[in-house]
């Protein structure tokens, strides 16, 4: 399988995706964000801004997709609102509520540049302050209880593979697969909420360390693979206990489409 290098915005290192991989992977989720007044996406003068960004309806027959860094340039194909917030919020898909019935079904098609090459935070803030200023975004923050999964150790232990100190922190990411390289058990726990389950993940294991691991289960209805809480527990010897527990939200309390070019 072919492999790329995508955005390096939540894990600091490199998060590698599979030629079918549709949605961003995770990076650290927000944790801890205090309650706060309502803001208009933090669109304040010292917030900085694409020099230029095109926006345009996506093709609903396309999948959507996330934005990619290059260097000064940010292109993202049929991408959704939401996943537009997630990304520039550092949040997962259970964290972001709120929002018009397009929030994440309407796709765009984005091209914005920079006087300068970005790094994955300047990107963000950048992608914050195009939210504010074309789709009008305002939110809020709240602290909810919702229904996560704990991500402990099962009984028998851990079924992973301790990593090489000099190898490269990564995770390979396909359709109903993920391979970790040098990775903790935080990215796991981050990959899974709201890519391959609808809810937050915590990571509960005390593993410490980094790992090498390949967990692979059936993303649809299909009997040839392991359900992911199958494949967890047998592949890893972990588990996704259900639960509930404070989590953190973004509350989408205003969002327009896009303002045209």
């Amino acid at each position: 399988m072919n492999y790329r290098t995508a955005l390096r915005l939540r894990f600091g290192k490199k998060v590698l995706l599979g030629a079918a991989t549709v949605a961003a992977i995770a990076v650290p989720i927000a944790i801890g964000i205090a309650d706060a007044p309502q803001i208009r996406a933090q669109s304040a003068e010292s917030r900085p801004a694409f020099e230029v960004a095109s926006i345009k309806p996506g093709d609903a027959s396309r999948r959507h997709g996330f934005p990619m860094l290059a260097g000064a340039r940010v292109v993202a194909t049929n991408v959704t609102a939401k996943t537009l917030i997630e990304i520039a919020y550092d949040v997962r898909k259970p964290q972001v509520s709120g929002g018009p019935n397009w929030l994440d079904s309407e796709g765009f098609d984005i091209e914005a540049k920079s006087a300068r090459s970005l790094s994955g935070p300047q990107m963000r803030l950048m992608l914050q302050s195009l939210l504010a200023d074309r789709f009008k975004l305002t939110l809020h923050r709240e602290t909810r209880e919702q229904p996560v999964y704990d991500l402990v150790v099962a009984k028998g232990g851990p079924k992973l593979k301790a990593a090489d100190p000099k190898e490269a922190g990564a995770l390979r990411v396909g359709k109903g697969q993920v391979t970790g390289m040098k990775a903790p058990m935080s990215w796991l726990a981050q990959f899974l909420s709201g890519e391959a389950l609808d809810r937050l993940v915590i990571d509960q294991t005390g593993l410490g360390g980094e790992y090498d691991f390949t967990l692979q289960w059936t993303p649809d209805a299909s009997a040839d693979s392991p359900s992911i809480f199958t494949a967890v527990q047998e592949q890893l010897g972990l588990q996704l206990r259900a639960e509930k527990g404070p989590v953190e939200v973004l509350v989408v309390d205003r969002l327009e489409k896009p303002s045209a070019n």
